[in-house]
Protein backbone atom coordinates (compact mmCIF):
# COMPACT_ATOMS: atom_id res chain seq x y z
CA UNK A 1 0.00 0.00 0.00
CA UNK A 2 1.95 2.91 -1.21
CA UNK A 3 -0.69 5.57 -1.56
CA UNK A 4 1.50 7.35 -4.12
CA UNK A 5 0.25 6.07 -7.49
CA UNK A 6 -2.03 8.22 -9.61
CA UNK A 7 -5.42 6.99 -10.81
CA UNK A 8 -8.58 8.21 -12.42
CA UNK A 9 -11.17 9.71 -10.06
CA UNK A 10 -14.27 7.53 -9.61
CA UNK A 11 -17.93 8.41 -9.34
CA UNK A 12 -19.99 7.91 -6.19
CA UNK A 13 -21.40 4.55 -7.25
CA UNK A 14 -18.03 3.05 -8.15
CA UNK A 15 -16.41 4.46 -5.00
CA UNK A 16 -19.19 3.02 -2.82
CA UNK A 17 -19.07 -0.38 -4.53
CA UNK A 18 -15.30 -0.66 -4.28
CA UNK A 19 -15.47 0.41 -0.65
CA UNK A 20 -18.14 -2.20 0.08
CA UNK A 21 -15.93 -4.94 -1.39
CA UNK A 22 -12.87 -3.63 0.46
CA UNK A 23 -14.87 -3.52 3.68
CA UNK A 24 -15.80 -7.18 3.21
CA UNK A 25 -12.10 -8.03 2.90
CA UNK A 26 -11.33 -5.92 5.98
CA UNK A 27 -14.06 -7.72 7.90
CA UNK A 28 -12.61 -11.08 6.90
CA UNK A 29 -9.17 -9.97 8.11
CA UNK A 30 -10.60 -8.74 11.42
CA UNK A 31 -12.58 -11.95 11.88
CA UNK A 32 -9.47 -14.03 11.16
CA UNK A 33 -7.51 -12.08 13.78
CA UNK A 34 -10.32 -12.59 16.30
CA UNK A 35 -10.61 -16.32 15.62
CA UNK A 36 -6.85 -16.73 15.90
CA UNK A 37 -6.61 -14.81 19.20
CA UNK A 38 -9.67 -16.45 20.75
CA UNK A 39 -8.37 -19.91 19.90
CA UNK A 40 -5.02 -19.01 21.39
CA UNK A 41 -6.43 -17.45 24.56
CA UNK A 42 -9.76 -19.21 25.00
CA UNK A 43 -11.58 -15.88 24.59
CA UNK A 44 -15.02 -15.47 23.05
CA UNK A 45 -16.29 -13.28 20.27
CA UNK A 46 -18.64 -10.46 21.12
CA UNK A 47 -22.32 -11.16 20.68
CA UNK A 48 -23.07 -7.46 20.13
CA UNK A 49 -23.71 -7.94 16.38
CA UNK A 50 -26.41 -10.55 17.14
CA UNK A 51 -27.96 -8.26 19.75
CA UNK A 52 -28.14 -5.43 17.22
CA UNK A 53 -29.66 -7.83 14.66
CA UNK A 54 -32.29 -8.96 17.15
CA UNK A 55 -33.13 -5.33 17.88
CA UNK A 56 -33.58 -4.69 14.17
CA UNK A 57 -35.72 -7.78 13.60
CA UNK A 58 -37.98 -7.43 16.66
CA UNK A 59 -40.16 -4.57 15.30
CA UNK A 60 -41.14 -6.72 12.30
CA UNK A 61 -42.03 -9.63 14.58
CA UNK A 62 -39.02 -11.85 13.92
CA UNK A 63 -37.52 -13.60 16.91
CA UNK A 64 -34.22 -15.41 16.49
CA UNK A 65 -33.96 -18.87 18.01
CA UNK A 66 -31.01 -19.43 20.32
CA UNK A 67 -29.35 -21.92 17.95
CA UNK A 68 -29.51 -19.33 15.10
CA UNK A 69 -27.81 -16.54 17.10
CA UNK A 70 -24.25 -17.47 15.97
CA UNK A 71 -25.32 -17.24 12.31
CA UNK A 72 -27.03 -13.91 12.96
CA UNK A 73 -23.92 -12.69 14.79
CA UNK A 74 -21.72 -13.54 11.81
CA UNK A 75 -24.15 -12.05 9.29
CA UNK A 76 -24.44 -8.79 11.22
CA UNK A 77 -20.66 -8.59 11.68
CA UNK A 78 -20.12 -8.97 7.92
CA UNK A 79 -22.92 -6.52 7.10
CA UNK A 80 -21.58 -3.93 9.54
CA UNK A 81 -17.98 -4.19 8.33
CA UNK A 82 -18.94 -4.16 4.67
CA UNK A 83 -21.22 -1.17 5.19
CA UNK A 84 -18.43 0.76 6.84
CA UNK A 85 -16.29 -0.13 3.82
CA UNK A 86 -18.78 1.75 1.70
CA UNK A 87 -18.17 4.80 3.89
CA UNK A 88 -14.42 4.30 3.40
CA UNK A 89 -14.85 4.18 -0.36
CA UNK A 90 -16.91 7.36 -0.38
CA UNK A 91 -14.57 9.20 1.99
CA UNK A 92 -11.23 8.28 0.47
CA UNK A 93 -11.87 6.34 -2.70
CA UNK A 94 -12.90 9.06 -5.11
CA UNK A 95 -9.67 11.03 -5.42
CA UNK A 96 -6.74 10.73 -7.76
CA UNK A 97 -4.55 9.10 -5.12
CA UNK A 98 -5.54 5.84 -3.42
CA UNK A 99 -5.90 5.84 0.35
CA UNK A 100 -2.84 4.48 2.10
CA UNK A 101 -2.16 2.65 5.36
CA UNK A 102 -2.50 5.78 7.49
CA UNK A 103 -6.02 6.41 6.17
CA UNK A 104 -6.84 2.76 6.84
CA UNK A 105 -5.64 2.92 10.43
CA UNK A 106 -7.46 6.21 11.04
CA UNK A 107 -10.58 4.67 9.53
CA UNK A 108 -10.34 1.55 11.70
CA UNK A 109 -9.88 3.68 14.83
CA UNK A 110 -12.90 5.76 13.81
CA UNK A 111 -15.11 2.69 13.38
CA UNK A 112 -13.93 1.48 16.81
CA UNK A 113 -14.70 4.87 18.41
CA UNK A 114 -18.15 4.86 16.83
CA UNK A 115 -18.88 1.44 18.30
CA UNK A 116 -17.76 2.69 21.72
CA UNK A 117 -20.47 5.33 21.53
CA UNK A 118 -23.16 3.36 19.70
CA UNK A 119 -23.27 0.10 21.67
CA UNK A 120 -23.59 1.72 25.11
CA UNK A 121 -26.19 4.14 23.73
CA UNK A 122 -28.21 1.10 22.62
CA UNK A 123 -27.77 -0.52 26.03
CA UNK A 124 -25.75 -3.37 24.50
CA UNK A 125 -22.38 -2.69 26.12
CA UNK A 126 -20.87 -0.94 29.10
CA UNK A 127 -19.60 2.61 28.68
CA UNK A 128 -15.93 2.62 27.64
CA UNK A 129 -14.76 3.95 31.02
CA UNK A 130 -16.38 0.92 32.66
CA UNK A 131 -14.64 -1.57 30.38
CA UNK A 132 -11.25 -3.09 31.20
CA UNK A 133 -8.42 -1.24 29.40
CA UNK A 134 -7.08 -4.55 28.05
CA UNK A 135 -10.44 -5.31 26.42
CA UNK A 136 -10.56 -1.84 24.86
CA UNK A 137 -7.00 -2.21 23.56
CA UNK A 138 -7.78 -5.63 22.09
CA UNK A 139 -10.88 -4.32 20.36
CA UNK A 140 -8.94 -1.33 19.02
CA UNK A 141 -6.33 -3.74 17.67
CA UNK A 142 -9.00 -5.72 15.83
CA UNK A 143 -10.38 -2.52 14.32
CA UNK A 144 -6.91 -1.40 13.23
CA UNK A 145 -6.52 -4.74 11.42
CA UNK A 146 -9.92 -4.07 9.80
CA UNK A 147 -9.00 -0.56 8.69
CA UNK A 148 -5.56 -1.52 7.39
CA UNK A 149 -6.94 -4.50 5.45
CA UNK A 150 -9.81 -2.41 4.07
CA UNK A 151 -7.33 0.18 2.75
CA UNK A 152 -5.04 -2.52 1.33
CA UNK A 153 -7.95 -4.25 -0.41
CA UNK A 154 -9.21 -0.94 -1.76
CA UNK A 155 -5.80 -0.18 -3.20
CA UNK A 156 -5.59 -3.66 -4.75
CA UNK A 157 -9.05 -3.32 -6.29
CA UNK A 158 -8.26 0.07 -7.80
CA UNK A 159 -4.70 -0.62 -9.02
Amino acid sequence: MGGNSERTPRGLGAAAGLGLAAGAVGTAAMTSAQVWLYRLTGGEASDAPAKVGERMLAPVGIQVRKERRPALNTAMHVLYGSSWGKVFGLAWGRGERPPGPVQGLVFGAGVWATSLAMLPALGLAEAPWRQPPAALAQDLGFHLVYGFATAAAHEAFTA
